[in-house]
């Protein structure tokens, strides 16, 4: 069978920050995480430790086109500090715009449903590129529930009165 192409695409994608900060502990150093066979990411030591805090946003044009804006962290603060010292933290901001040969209505939530998951992989992928030569190891976003997480965006703005959460601009053509 012959793959069908979708009509959302990936206009644009950005990721305008990422740290990813690794502080050993005094009792696992890398050698001892070498000769246990212990890739830092799946022990717990590691991220999967620590729940993703993710902030995502929106703004829709009358074109079709969606400019998305995703932040995310783990064992990190409010403040960007690590809870634990001893672990990997992680941030990443990315934004980028998604698109469909169709028009589409800026209200037609399972094309923004659509637009997340298209993102997310994205970000899911570049994670995993950029962290394939970590030391830790290659960390792999988990699976989020994108139609919940969108679903829970739309409730916030609508119980706020507002149009978005953030400031976004979409980039000119």
């Amino acid at each position: 069978m012959q793959a069908i192409e979708s009509d959302i695409f990936l206009k644009k994608f950005k990721v305008s920050s990422i740290s990813i900060t690794y502080l050993p502990d005094t009792f696992l150093t890398n050698e001892i995480a070498e000769s246990e066979n212990l890739d830092l990411f799946d022990n717990v030591y590691t991220l999967k430790r620590y729940p993703i805090d993710l902030s995502l946003d929106f703004e829709a044009n009358e074109e079709g086109d969606i400019a998305l804006f995703v932040y995310l962290k783990t064992n990190c603060d409010d403040e960007g500090m690590p809870l634990d010292k001893s672990a990997v933290q992680l941030s990443l901001i990315a934004n980028g715009v998604v698109s469909s040969k169709e028009t589409k209505d800026s209200s037609d939530t399972q094309f923004i449903i659509n637009a997340f998951a298209i993102f997310l992989g994205q970000i899911r992928g570049y994670l995993a590129s950029v962290t394939s030569q970590f030391e830790c190891g290659t960390y792999y976003l988990p699976a989020i529930d994108v139609e919940q997480t969108v679903m829970k965006i739309m409730e916030e703005r609508n119980n706020e009165g507002s149009q978005q959460l953030y400031d976004i601009k979409l980039p000119e053509n």
